[in-house]
C-alpha cells in the first residue's frame, strides 16, 4: 500500500504458489488440447492447428490415444510454463518489497494503515 506521498506502508506483497499455478495452468492447457483433437475427430473442427500441434508434440493427434497423449503433453507444458511465471513473479515481487520497509516499520506509522497482524498499529516495538 501506497499512502498518500507515494511512499511504501509495508503491505505485503502477494505471492503465488507455483506448485499451484503450474496445476492450475497445466490442466486447463491438457483439457483444451483433449478437447481440440475430440473435436478434429468428431467434426473436423481445428484440422490445421492439430497438424500444427502435432509437429511439435509427439503422439498427438485425432485419435482416442492422439488426444489422451495430447492431454499428457498439454498438462506438461502447461505445468512447466505456470511453474516458471510463478517463480518469476514471486522473483520480482521480492525485488520490489526490498525497496519497501517491511510492515510495522516506520512508513507503516507515517500513513497509519498498517494491513499486518502484529498488534502494534505500524508502530516499531
Amino acid at each position: 500500500m501506497m499512502d498518500k506521498n507515494g511512499k511504501c506502508c509495508g503491505a505485503r506483497k502477494k505471492r503465488l504458489c507455483p506448485v499451484s499455478l503450474g496445476f492450475g495452468l497445466g490442466i486447463a492447457s491438457g483439457l483444451a488440447m483433449l478437447l481440440l483433437a475430440l473435436a478434429n475427430m468428431q467434426w473436423g473442427y481445428g484440422t490445421q492447428i492439430l497438424a500444427l500441434s502435432a509437429t511439435v508434440d509427439p503422439g498427438f493427434a485425432a485419435t482416442g490415444m492422439g488426444a489422451l497423449i495430447g492431454l499428457g503433453w498439454g498438462f506438461l507444458k502447461g505445468f512447466v510454463f505456470g511453474f516458471v511465471v510463478a517463480v518469476f513473479y514471486n522473483l520480482c515481487a521480492r525485488c520490489c518489497s526490498r525497496m519497501c520497509r517491511k510492515c510495522c516499520g516506520a512508513c507503516c506509522s507515517k500513513c497509519g494503515n498498517c494491513p499486518c497482524t502484529c498488534g502494534n498499529n505500524g508502530m516499531k516495538k
